[in-house]
């Protein structure tokens, strides 16, 4: 608005005037706002750009960018009539997101600088390939409780864990979950069928090349063995013949790693071999092996043995036989 002071005068040919000009400082009609475009979340690698406007004031406001993480790069800032709008460029990576880009107005009649901000959603896969640990760790003994946790590490989104997995139970969450990975944990009693099985977890991200990941844990389960004779019929021995009884463990994780013949309740042998040399009447009898790997109960097995005298073995006698464990013979000459 301009003022003019008018002076008149007898002596002045003219009249003398003086104009000024009042210059009046007002603030913006609106604090500064921003726009994200592409809008919303926003893949790793993506070109984003993001846009200040202060709107109105007197003389227009100046605008500053601060972006936590990166320099961003000016590409347009403009004055125009009403307002002053400036705009950045970026690049984004996984690292800045949850980062706030910050938006300052500075003008003469605010106390204080006004800003707004606007956090970076940044969407990428995960860091690594699933990782799976085992309670407790190592080899399980059958019928005790194992249970397998699977943790997948970065991804924003998150990335959703798949079990495949047999007989396994899913474990509830407790606690406060973690912001930066993902774990899902099954359990199972675990039996003498799951040794060996595999449990595989996949993990599934929509920005993953191909659009999963999976890794497989194999379980290895300890469980007792079935003791057997290597025959199922009584041993006819002749007088003076050598025989060996041979004792085996049978479907045992780890194999039987000892084994105690006996007869009568008397230990006779500590081997899985047991051989009867030059054999008398008095060797004649029930024989017993009890084998045990260690884990789980103690199986045995009995064989029967008949020792015929010398002067008789041309006669066939008959014996009622006893279905009984495996047994080989071997006949010295």
């Amino acid at each position: 608005m301009e003022f003019i002071c008018s002076g008149h005068h007898p002596l002045w040919a003219e009249n003398k005037e003086e104009g000024h000009t009042l210059i009046v400082y007002y603030p913006p009609d609106k604090l500064p706002s921003i726009n994200q475009t592409p809008m919303g979340s926003i893949n790793e690698g993506t070109h984003v750009y993001l846009t200040c406007e202060v709107q109105g004031g007197k003389p227009l406001a100046i605008i500053e960018w601060q972006c936590k993480g990166s320099s961003p790069n000016i590409s347009t800032v403009i004055q125009s009539v009403d307002k002053t709008i400036s705009s950045v460029e970026l690049t984004v990576t996984k690292y800045q997101n949850g980062e706030m880009c910050t938006c300052y107005g500075f003008h003469p009649t605010w106390n204080q600088n006004k800003s707004t901000s606007i956090p970076l959603d940044v969407n990428y896969p995960p860091e690594s390939f699933p990782l799976i640990t085992q309670t407790p760790s190592g080899s399980v003994v059958e019928d005790n409780k194992v249970m397998l946790t699977c943790e997948i590490i970065g991804g924003n989104p998150l990335a959703t864990i798949l079990w495949q997995c047999d007989g396994f139970t899913p474990v509830p969450s407790t606690g406060i979950l973690p912001t930066n990975k993902v774990v899902f944990s099954i359990e199972k009693i675990v039996t003498k069928e799951d040794n060996g099985k595999s449990c595989t977890c996949t993990s599934q991200h929509r920005l993953l090349t191909p659009t999963h990941k999976t890794r497989s844990h194999n379980l290895n389960v300890y469980y007792s063995s079935t003791i057997q004779i290597a025959n199922t019929q009584p041993i006819i021995l002749v007088e003076n013949k050598t025989i060996v009884l041979v004792c085996a463990g049978v479907d045992g994780n780890p194999r039987n790693s000892s084994f105690v013949w006996y007869k009568s309740n008397t230990i006779i042998g500590t081997m899985a071999n047991y051989s009867i040399r030059e054999a008398k009447a008095t060797d004649a009898g029930n024989y017993t092996c009890k084998g045990s790997n260690g884990f789980g109960r103690t199986s045995e097995a009995i064989i029967e043995v008949f020792v015929l005298c010398e002067y008789i073995k041309g006669f066939i006698v008959i014996l009622l036989l006893r279905a009984h464990h495996h047994v080989t013979m071997d006949k010295v000459p």
